[in-house]
C-alpha cells in the first residue's frame, strides 16, 4: 500500500515537471520556473529514494521467512535422522545377543593373500537436499513475484514513457488496461484484449517494450 502510495507521488511529480517543461518550450514559463523544477526534482529524488527503501525492506522479509522456513526444516530432519540412528542401533545390539556363540576355530594363516578394501561414498544427508531444494524454490518464487502483477514490472521511466506514447497522458487508463490484462490467463487473451480495445500502432518501439513485459509475465 506504502509503495503505491509513493509510486503515485512520483507519477504526479513528474506530471507537474513535464506540464513545467512544455511551458518552457511555448514560451509561456513563469518567473519562478527553475525553483519550482528544481523542488520537483527533488521531490522526485525523495519519491524514488523511498520507493527503493521499500522495495529492499520487502525483499529481506521474504528471505527472513524463507530462511527461518528452511531452519525448521533442517532441525525436523535432523531429529528424524537422530531417531532412525537410535533405532538401529537398539536393533543392531538386540541382534548380537541373540546370536549363538560360534565354536572356536584354530586360525587359518592364507597365503599371498591380500585383504580387500571398500571404500563407502559418504551420501548426501536428507537435510542436504531439503535445504538444496527449498533454496531453489526460494529463488524461483522471488523471480516470479516481479511479474505476477504486470506494473511491477516497469520502471520509473517505463511508467512516463507508456502513459505519455500509449495512453496519450491519461494514467487512469493505463491502470484500467493494466489491471484487466493481469486478469487474462495467456499471453494470446492479453495479446487479443490490446488490439481489441488499444488503438496502438503494434510496430513501434514503445508498443514493443510494452508487449515485451507483458510476454515476461507469462513466462
Amino acid at each position: 500500500m506504502t509503495d503505491r502510495v509513493e509510486v503515485d507521488k512520483l507519477l504526479t511529480h513528474l506530471h507537474e515537471l513535464e506540464q513545467l517543461v512544455s511551458g518552457l518550450q511555448n514560451n509561456e514559463a513563469s518567473v519562478s520556473f527553475f525553483g519550482e523544477s528544481f523542488e520537483l526534482i527533488q521531490r522526485i529524488s525523495r519519491s524514488v529514494y523511498t520507493i527503493e527503501q521499500i522495495r529492499i525492506s520487502d525483499l529481506e522479509n521474504q528471505l527472513k521467512e524463507q530462511r527461518s522456513c528452511i531452519e525448521a526444516i533442517s532441525a525436523r530432519v535432523k531429529a528424524e535422522e537422530q531417531k532412525v540412528k537410535e533405532l538401529t542401533e537398539e536393533k543392531e545390539a538386540k541382534a548380537t545377543v541373540a546370536a549363538p556363540a560360534e565354536p572356536a576355530s584354530v586360525p587359518v594363516q592364507a597365503f599371498n593373500e591380500k585383504p580387500i578394501i571398500i571404500q563407502k561414498e559418504e551420501p548426501k544427508t536428507i537435510s542436504s537436499k531439503v535445504e538444496e531444494k527449498s533454496i531453489t524454490s526460494l529463488k524461483e518464487t522471488l523471480e516470479r513475484k516481479n511479474v505476477s502483477d504486470l506494473r511491477k514490472s516497469f520502471s520509473v521511466n517505463d511508467r512516463f514513457l507508456f502513459k505519455k506514447e500509449l495512453f496519450k497522458g491519461d494514467e487512469g487508463v493505463m491502470h484500467r488496461v493494466v489491471d484487466s490484462l493481469n486478469q487474462e490467463s495467456s499471453l494470446e487473451g492479453a495479446m487479443r484484449y490490446l488490439r481489441n480495445e488499444m488503438d496502438w500502432d503494434f510496430n513501434s518501439s514503445t508498443a514493443a517494450a510494452f508487449i515485451s513485459h507483458l510476454e515476461k509475465r507469462f513466462l
